[in-house]
């Protein structure tokens, strides 16, 4: 279940950490704690992770998930290696990455760019 602290451990050396913050979730990659972050509306993470349980490839998530790295781009880019993003993969389907509300009615285009901190 998705809370408001950073993961204290990853299940391999580095993973997508994930956590509440207010309305958004912020994402960033755990090898660069102190760099860059992706701040996404509750909408856009529930349709993130819609996408990626239908095995559908995000918006704004570009690379090869089964053979190859892959970038989340908004204005700034957080690169995962394909262990990364294939673990979080697993623990999203596994519903680790679930928040305790109910996600809101999904958009059906693409939602816009969020807000990012570098």
């Amino acid at each position: 279940m998705l809370t408001s602290q950073w993961p204290d451990r990853c299940a391999t050396t580095s993973c997508v950490h994930a956590r509440i913050s207010g309305a958004y979730t912020e994402i960033r990659n755990s090898n660069d704690p102190d760099g860059p972050r992706i701040w996404l509306p509750v909408a856009e993470w529930h349709y993130l992770l819609d996408a990626i349980r239908a095995g559908r490839t995000p918006p704004g998530v570009e690379g090869d998930e089964h053979s190859g790295d892959v970038t989340m781009v908004r204005v700034v880019e957080l690169q995962f290696s394909h262990e990364e993003w294939a673990a979080f993969v697993v623990k999203v389907r596994a519903g680790d990455y679930d928040t305790e509300t109910a996600p809101p009615s999904h958009p059906q285009t693409a939602p816009e760019a969020a807000d990012v901190v570098a």
